[in-house]
């Protein structure tokens, strides 16, 4: 098995934005290290949170270059991707962690194949939102991006939430809140969608609430009731969520 090791302590500065908050200098919140397994064609990153807060989602430059010389481009560049990662929300006050938030001074691995064997990474951390909604952005189209995405799903949940109020007399409101959801996603699924846009980034959250509905309809139970329970936890999400969807870059 071979190993190629190396460090990426990145040593510059970036601004940290947050509501009301002033451009300030920080350190880089995120270290990464990596390794190459050539047996098993996997690059590893191990990232270690050295912020002192809980981070909710990250985007990450990945620059690498291969013991044959090539980069992959013809102009013989790096071979450069990025990837943006949401850890999750907390979603209560007594710091229920349902969907992984990535809790201050603990680390986490992410595996990515690559085939071609690797000499050196260059691995970036470039943009981060806290759990404190405050944001440290080197890449302002990964902050933009995120952005979009959160006010999509909140833009959803609240449509959701609304069919609910309005079905909750209807003979079959399962049956009726999915006559009236389908064709929203339909609309969300169809034509060319920008990800710098809320509107674009609604399929994910209906998706998963057609699929719940759909889930249920077979089952014997209370559809008001079970509508009226599901409306409430999705109201308590949309004003948890609200805060983490006004991080704002101040110039």
């Amino acid at each position: 098995m071979k190993w190629i090791v190396a460090v990426m302590c990145i040593a510059f500065t970036a601004r940290a934005y947050g509501q009301g908050q002033k451009q300030v200098q920080t350190p880089v919140p995120v270290a990464v290290t990596w390794t190459y397994d050539a047996q098993q064609e996997m690059l590893n990153l191990r990232l270690v949170n050295n912020s002192g807060k809980d981070i909710t989602a990250y985007s990450m430059t990945i620059s690498r270059r291969y013991s044959n010389r090539s980069t992959g481009n013809t102009d013989g560049s790096p071979s450069v991707s990025e990837m943006l990662e949401e850890t999750g929300f907390i979603y209560s006050q007594d710091r229920e962690q349902p969907n992984g938030v990535f809790a201050a001074g603990t680390s986490r691995n992410q595996h990515i194949p690559e085939p071609k064997d690797i000499t050196d990474v260059n691995a970036v951390v470039d943009m981060v939102v806290f759990a404190d909604t405050t944001a440290y952005v080197q890449n302002e189209r990964a902050f933009k991006n995120l952005m979009a995405m959160r006010k999509g799903q909140l833009m959803a949940m609240q449509k959701v939430d609304e069919v609910f109020k309005r079905v909750m007399t209807e003979p079959n409101p399962i049956s009726a809140a999915l006559a009236e959801l389908t064709p929203l996603l339909v609309n969300a699924l169809s034509g060319n969608r920008s990800p710098e846009k809320p509107e674009d980034n609604q399929q994910s959250e209906l998706q998963t609430d057609i699929g719940n509905l759909k889930g249920m309809q077979q089952a014997k139970i209370n559809e008001r009731e079970y509508l009226t329970r599901y409306a409430e936890e999705l109201e308590k999400r949309i004003e948890l969520m609200k805060p983490h969807c006004e991080i704002a870059l101040h110039q």
